[in-house]
């Protein structure tokens, strides 16, 4: 798929895709199919319009994990995880979204920014050192990239990490948020295959174990660096 579109087709699409995350779709669109009578996403809806209690619930799970110095959520959109992580855990707290209408709603969503660094940069060429982070999310975001991109978005997702990488994708709703929708067999074999890391079982049921009694929706994925 790369070598068949060229660099300015690519280019077009990325700023096609690009502008769909603005303060409207903040406001109006974010996990729409979540709301209370809307359909989608597994027919779920909840009664959580901020999705604080689903953030608060992530955060949970992530600290249940075990402990970490410095953390990274990759596609952080509005900070929700990152406020949530603040009020629980001591760590390093970075925030990086493509969208910077994003990242400019979470400034103003988050009263205490002392502990939480955000930054607005292209997943494809994230602005940190290696091993810079031992704990990266990235939730319910690669299905919002062009597909073209996937690979270079995970391999400098996996250069930025040094310890543990969790990761939820949507596989079963295509709609215009979602230009990538792949199975779980493939984002998982797409996954697996990352050299030097290795899938991590027990986390994952941990996060099945907190988060999907209550939240559903969540396929999870995560890998912890070989050592």
């Amino acid at each position: 798929m790369r070598n068949l579109i060229s660099d300015g087709a690519k280019s077009v699409l990325r700023l096609t895709e690009a502008a769909k995350y603005d303060r409207q779709y903040f406001n109006t669109e974010y996990w729409k199919e979540d709301f209370p009578g809307k359909s989608g996403n597994r027919g779920l809806s909840y009664a959580d319009p901020e999705h604080n209690q689903r953030f608060e619930i992530l955060a949970d799970a992530i600290a249940r994990i075990g402990h970490f110095k410095s953390f990274l959520d990759a596609g952080c959109g509005v900070g929700g995880l990152l406020r949530a992580l603040a009020r629980i855990c001591d760590a390093e707290l970075f925030g990086v979204d493509s969208s910077t209408e994003g990242i400019a709603m979470a400034r103003e969503r988050l009263t205490d920014t002392s502990r939480i660094q955000l930054l607005s940069s292209e997943l494809r060429s994230l602005p940190f050192p290696s091993s810079r982070f031992n704990f990266l999310a990235c939730l319910d975001v690669l299905e919002h990239l062009p597909i073209f991109d996937i690979e270079d978005c995970l391999n400098e997702i996996f250069r930025v990490c040094n310890e543990t990488l969790i990761f939820s994708i949507n596989s079963d709703n295509p709609y215009r948020y979602h230009p990538t929708i792949l199975s779980k067999d493939t984002w998982r074999a797409i996954l697996d295959a990352r050299e030097g890391w290795i899938r991590n079982e027990n986390f994952e049921d941990i996060l099945v174990k907190h988060v999907c009694s209550k939240r559903a929706e969540y396929d999870f994925y995560c890998y912890s660096r070989i050592r």
